[in-house]
């Protein structure tokens, strides 16, 4: 077992946050522990008007919770053709607020605010690698994913 008492003490000096090495994700992440090999918990970082790539997983569910900045959460299913299905939406992120991403849940995170987006995620260890599926989606400001 794994118990950090005090966050802060976490992202002190010590810390060590790595750039993601896909460019389509301009993101930075701290690994906080693995729970065995299944599941990972991890701080990510988007800096202001920076946006992830829309992309979902095929096993396990993502687990967000917001703790600085704010930002939207763009979001979408898929059709048993493998297309999106229907119309996208769009979540106004806060601090304070957690969300669940289903497998197959095409997502995004854009930051729209003037500081860091900074969020807790809880995931199935292989959603940073074997299970990260990239969507060519449609440009839009609303109802669409932004332009990378």
């Amino acid at each position: 077992m794994t118990i950090i008492k005090n966050m802060n003490t976490a992202l002190g000096s010590r810390a060590t946050w790595s750039l993601d090495p896909n460019p389509l994700y301009p993101m930075t992440f701290l690994d906080l522990f693995d729970v065995g090999s299944d599941h990972q918990t991890a701080l990510g970082c988007l800096k202001p008007g920076a946006s992830q790539h829309p992309h979902y997983h095929a096993a396990g569910a993502d687990i967000f919770l917001i703790l600085h900045g704010g930002g939207e959460l763009h979001s979408g299913h898929l059709g048993e053709n493998g297309q999106l299905n229907g119309a996208l939406t769009v979540q106004n992120l806060t601090v304070g607020d957690l969300y669940s991403i289903t497998p197959f849940e095409v997502h995004s995170l854009v930051n729209t605010g003037s500081s860091d987006l900074v969020w807790l995620n809880v995931a199935p260890a292989s959603h940073g690698d074997t299970d990260l599926i990239e969507v060519d989606a449609p440009i839009g400001k609303h109802g669409a994913f932004p332009s990378y």
